[in-house]
């Protein structure tokens, strides 16, 4: 189809290219309102206007689930000049990622039943080219599918918008990387789409191997009045400050935003008198929790539990108290709240750390059972009162030297400054000044107080299941 100009060809098929993706609401919400990004609406409408000049264009547009980047192509294509361009449009898919060539299947029409002779005969070696014995064929296939996109190129400016690239297969982000390199000089635009997370091998090296080239464009949180200017578009009204308090909670994603007020909307929570819209639940809808819950449920088992122990425990984060509460390290937690991190769950601001969505909070707070809730309750706060001083002793025991470290353990092992000497083979006068930097950095005076702490610490990391805190798997790292 036409849109001011541009010649819009989409991938046909199943996979129904331009549907909303998970988290960022309904297609109604989304034809309604789009806020807050005009700098970077305006960057990918300048590099169209200049594709359609000639001048190649390459961009990867990363954002969190519901950041709104399909949305911000649909804009810039759009609103894009009236000069023709040729927009081809796939999209990669999570359960296809074993499956070759999928994202440009999707773009270029390659498929057996295709229309165009070449491109029917293409997607028959597409088909040929799953079976692992087949390498070299799939190598050839890279080969014509760049002849192919050279070919489009000579008719006019061509776009190709691919989208989802963190789920793509090996052999698309080898194509696509094929294409990057030998058509650099052709009038061709690759405009990607990526979120953070899951990190993907394939689309990895893809970018690696074209940067400088590819342009980034990040999708950040909204500022708070585009978000109140999305509120205003979807409700008609100004928001309430009781529905600006939920709204709030989204962190400025657009597409939790949109997703709180159409389950509000449908569950009839939301109202408009005059021009103010109102609510009377300070909760998310039920319909929001199937959508966290997917985007949460791509995390390791492991950093969902700590995420579900987080929410219970609040805000600020102490890492130090999250390792007590879930009995392992305090690395250990800290690799898990990088993967939350990346993920666009946990975030970081003046060096607090939170829940950049508080409707995320809530919603992984709610997951576990009213019926248990009192009992996690407790079982959190026992722990964190035996880990005590030895949750300081966790986090400030990454300060010690290694030698300090074994000085600790035979402190608490009860051997004197001449046997811990006689150990570690040095002069009962070196202990003793290895044991007043420990003292120091721990913020501690005695041996007594020394041990004790370190007990406490090693009983909530070592507690069994059955008792307040998971038990600890035993990896390096503890004390």
């Amino acid at each position: 189809m036409a849109v001011q100009g541009i010649v819009v060809q989409r991938g046909v098929g199943p996979r129904g290219v331009g549907a909303p993706a998970l988290g960022q609401g309904s297609a109604r919400a989304w034809s309604d309102a789009f806020q807050g990004r005009e700098r970077e609406l305006e960057r990918l409408r300048c590099a169209l206007h200049m594709l359609s000049q000639g001048e190649p264009a390459r961009m990867l547009v990363l954002g969190e689930t519901g950041s709104g980047k399909s949305r911000l192509l649909d804009e810039a294509v759009s609103n894009a000049s009236p000069a023709r361009v040729a927009i081809l449009r796939g999209r990669a898919l999570e359960f296809e990622m074993d499956r070759p060539f999928g994202v440009l299947v999707d773009a270029l029409d390659l498929r057996v039943d295709s229309l165009d002779p070449h491109r029917a005969a293409l997607g028959r070696l597409v088909l040929r080219a799953r079976d692992p014995a087949r390498a070299e064929e799939r190598h050839n296939l890279v080969r014509r599918i760049v002849e192919l996109v050279d070919s489009l190129c000579c008719t006019g400016p061509l776009a190709l918008l691919l989208e989802d690239m963190q789920w793509t297969d090996v052999m698309s982000a080898t194509a696509v990387g094929a294409i990057l390199e030998a058509l650099s000089e052709r009038p061709l635009g690759v405009f990607m789409t990526s979120r953070k997370l899951p990190f993907n091998p394939a689309a990895h090296d893809l970018l690696e191997r074209a940067h400088p080239e590819v342009e980034r464009v990040e999708l950040d949180a909204l500022p708070s009045d585009a978000v109140n200017a999305l509120v205003r578009s979807l409700t008609g009204g100004q928001p309430s400050p009781r529905l600006a308090r939920l709204v709030t909670g989204a962190g400025g994603n657009p597409g939790l935003v949109i997703t709180l007020l159409d389950g509000l909307r449908d569950d009839g929570m939301l109202t408009v008198m005059g021009e103010t819209s109102d609510t009377d639940t300070t909760e998310p809808p039920a319909s929001m929790h199937t959508v966290v819950m997917a985007r949460v449920s791509r995390l390791p088992d492991r950093c969902q539990d700590l995420l579900i122990v987080a929410a219970v425990l609040g805000e600020p984060l102490e890492v130090a108290m999250l390792a007590a509460a879930v009995g392992r390290s305090v690395i250990e937690v800290l690799a898990d709240l990088r993967q939350a991190m990346a993920a666009g769950i946990i975030a970081e601001v003046d060096g607090i750390l939170g829940f950049r969505h508080e409707l995320v909070r809530v919603i992984l707070y709610k997951q576990i059972p009213a019926s248990t809730r009192s009992i996690f309750h407790r079982r959190v706060d026992i722990a964190l009162r035996i880990a005590g001083a030895g949750a300081t002793v966790v986090e400030r025991w990454q300060t010690l030297t290694k030698a300090e470290r074994e000085v600790v353990r035979h402190v608490v092992a009860g051997l004197s400054n001449r046997e811990i000497g006689q150990r570690l083979f040095v002069s009962a006068r070196t202990v003793e000044t290895h044991l007043s930097h420990v003292f120091a950095k721990l913020g501690m005076s005695s041996r007594v107080e020394l041990t004790g702490a370190v007990v406490r610490a090693e009983a909530v990391r070592d507690r069994p299941a059955d008792q307040p805190g998971p038990a600890s798997n035993g990896k390096n790292g503890h004390i």
